[in-house]
C-alpha cells in the first residue's frame, strides 16, 4: 500500500481526551492529500446472462446484492456497478435462497464483465465470466465475437458471408472455437448485410440459427450458442 507521508503524533495528558477524534481527522486529511478517501475503491461493471435451460428463470446475486432478478433463459441484464477486487456471484432459482451455481470473479478497475450461467460438461449449472472489451473498432467497422457454451456440439467454426452464400465456396473466419470459450472481437464492414453461420468445426454443417447482421459502425455484438432442446443462437447487443 502506498503511504502518503510519515508522521509522528505527540500526545500530552491535556489532549488525551481528543486523541481519537484528532487521529481520525488527520487520517482523513492525509488521504485527501493523496487524492483519495478512506473507503475509495475501483469500480467495475457487471451484467448477467442466463443460458440455463432449467430453471426457467434465475436471480444472480453478488455478495448479497441482486445483479439480476427473474432473469429468463436467453435473457441478459443491464450492467451494475461493483467494487473491484474479489467479487463472488451466485445463481439461484427465481425467488429462492438455494444456490445452484457460483463463481468468484477477480474484477479489475474500470473493466466490463458478463457473468454467464450455463450447463457445464457434466450437465450441471455453472457460472463463468467474459471480459467485455469495448475498444473502438476502426472507422466504418463494427465488432462481433462468439461465446461458445453448448456442451453437446464440440468445437465450432464461424462463417461470415453474403446472405445465402453457398458455404461450399466459403472459408471460415473463426475456426475451432472450444466449449466454454469466448473469442475476441472480430471487425466487419458496416453498411451492408452479412450472414453469420456457426458450424461444427471442420464441416459445413450449420448448427443453431443463421443471423443476418447490418449494424451501424462502432457497435459491438456477441453471438452466444447454448443448449435448450437443441442448439440455440443468442444475439447480444453489447453497447447499443
Amino acid at each position: 500500500m502506498l503511504k502518503c507521508a510519515d508522521f509522528t503524533l505527540e500526545l500530552t495528558s491535556m489532549r488525551a481526551k481528543f486523541f481519537v477524534l484528532g487521529l481520525l481527522t488527520l487520517i482523513g486529511l492525509l488521504m485527501q492529500g493523496c487524492g483519495g478517501s478512506v473507503t475509495s475503491q475501483g469500480i467495475s461493471r457487471v451484467r448477467a446472462l442466463n443460458l440455463l435451460d432449467s430453471p426457467a428463470s434465475i436471480d444472480v446475486v453478488s455478495d448479497g446484492t441482486l445483479v439480476a432478478l427473474g432473469l429468463g433463459t436467453g435473457n441478459l441484464s443491464g450492467y451494475s456497478q461493483v467494487q473491484s477486487g474479489f467479487v463472488p456471484f451466485n445463481a439461484r432459482p427465481d425467488g429462492s435462497t438455494n444456490t445452484i451455481a457460483s463463481f468468484d470473479l477477480t474484477a479489475s478497475n474500470n473493466v466490463n464483465y458478463t457473468v454467464v450461467a450455463y450447463k457445464n460438461s457434466s450437465n450441471q449449472p455453472a457460472m463463468s465470466a467474459t471480459i467485455d472489451d469495448y475498444t473502438a473498432p476502426d472507422a466504418g467497422l463494427y465488432k462481433v465475437r462468439i461465446i461458445h457454451l453448448d456442451r453437446l456440439v464440440g468445437n465450432v467454426d464461424l462463417y461470415v458471408t453474403q446472405p445465402d452464400a453457398d458455404l461450399a465456396d466459403e472459408t471460415p473466419v473463426v475456426t475451432n472455437v472450444p466449449f466454454e470459450f469466448a473469442t475476441g472481437y472480430y471487425q466487419f464492414t458496416a453498411g451492408s448485410s452479412l450472414e453469420f453461420r456457426i458450424t461444427n468445426a471442420g464441416t459445413k454443417t450449420v448448427i443453431g440459427q443463421a443471423l443476418t447482421l447490418n449494424p451501424n459502425a462502432g457497435v459491438f455484438r456477441s453471438i452466444a450458442i447454448y443448449d435448450n432442446s437443441g442448439v440455440q443462437t443468442k444475439l447480444i447487443s453489447d453497447n447499443g
